[in-house]
């Protein structure tokens, strides 16, 4: 974008790129666009594809403090507000109610954890050890002391 400087400017080095003369008298600063002192007052337009302007919206005359429709809906707000803060205190206790719960049933799923770990580790040994046994052309242990007869 280049800048404009008026001819009669001290800083004025005339090119033939950078100034334009426009109808008006005014030299152009804007894309060779005129703009009057009296339109730089006003906003311009929004741009293409942007977001339109919300509507301006006028204020209703505020009613009377002490006015009946000023306590109604002063009521109605207190009573919104009141609402409003309850059923965040109710969210936060069922929140951590939540929260209770799941730690308890981590814990329970940890001690499961445990137990299914042991379970597994003792399994392995056994079947390690018949394995073994086997691989050594022998026989797997009939009995294990404190096995009962029934294979339990």
């Amino acid at each position: 974008m280049a800048i404009e400087i008026s001819q009669y400017s001290p800083l004025h080095v005339p090119n033939k790129h950078t100034q334009r003369q426009t109808e008006t008298g005014f030299n152009s600063l804007f894309y060779g666009k005129s703009f009057p002192f009296d339109e730089w007052s006003t906003l311009p337009p929004p741009p293409k594809g942007g977001k339109p302007r919300p509507p301006v919206r006028m204020k209703k005359p505020s009613a009377e403090k002490d006015s009946d429709e000023y306590r109604h809906r002063r009521e109605r707000n207190n009573l919104a507000v009141k609402k409003s803060r309850q059923r965040s205190k109710q969210k936060a206790v069922d929140t951590q109610q939540r929260v209770n719960e799941l730690k308890e049933e981590n814990e329970r799923l940890e001690a499961k954890i445990k137990l299914l770990s042991k379970e597994l580790s003792v399994l392995k040994d056994l079947f390690l050890e018949h394995a073994h046994n086997l691989a050594d052309g022998g026989q797997a242990p009939a009995n294990r002391e404190g096995d009962s007869a029934n294979g339990q």
